[in-house]
């Protein structure tokens, strides 16, 4: 906790040891945080001593989407079943969607998956995976 009074910005003994150096109030009411990382994603409590007004504020450290592509295999038996999966991971989490010859084959929400029941030659195409926050 870092209170400010008459005498100026105080760091309280209880500010957890990872915040020490890193924040600070500026101006009436602004509280700083240098470096903020995902670890962060807390919430933090503006307090009024002798008054009973206090606001609660939850912050949410965002990241950027990571893209996963799993196809099982790098060849495969012309006729067989084949599920290609595209999973992101980030926050908040991503949209997810394959798009092939322009039109949408599947989205959801982390991950989607495109499918063929039975793959053939014809079904090289472009096909582009898309992720957005």
């Amino acid at each position: 906790m870092i209170f400010k009074d008459s005498r100026g910005v105080q760091e309280h003994p209880s500010i957890p040891s990872s915040y020490k150096g890193r924040v600070k109030i500026e101006g009436r009411a602004t509280l700083v945080i240098k470096n903020i990382n995902p670890r962060d994603n807390t919430k933090f409590k503006c307090e009024m001593w002798g008054w009973h007004v206090r606001s609660i504020v939850q912050l949410i450290v965002a990241e950027a989407p990571l893209i996963n592509i799993s196809l099982g295999g790098k060849y495969y038996i012309e006729g067989s079943p084949v599920t290609i999966a595209c999973e992101a991971s980030g926050k908040p989490l991503p949209d997810v969607a394959w798009i092939r010859n322009g039109e949408l084959e599947s989205s959801g929400k982390k991950a989607a998956f495109l499918k063929f029941d039975n793959i053939n030659r014809t079904d090289a195409c472009r096909t582009i995976y898309m992720s957005s926050q």
